[in-house]
């Protein structure tokens, strides 16, 4: 797998957000971001995802708020 630049990664897309479950949101997933300018496949948002928990809660909150 490639590593990412995490500053590169633009269009995130997360889904699963439920405000119940503030402030984990452990269901929320990311299920779509372009990576200089290329759609990621299922596979690296799996693994940008788990790789990276920070940079994903922060996305989390970005979405949110």
């Amino acid at each position: 797998m490639i590593k990412f630049d995490l500053s590169l990664i633009d269009d995130v897309d997360i889904d699963g957000i439920d405000m119940r479950d503030y402030p984990d949101f452990c269901d929320a997933f990311l299920v779509g971001a372009s990576y200089k300018g290329r759609e990621l496949t299922e596979d690296e948002l799996e693994y940008v995802q788990d790789s990276n928990p920070e940079w994903f809660y922060d996305q989390v909150w970005d979405t949110i708020h």
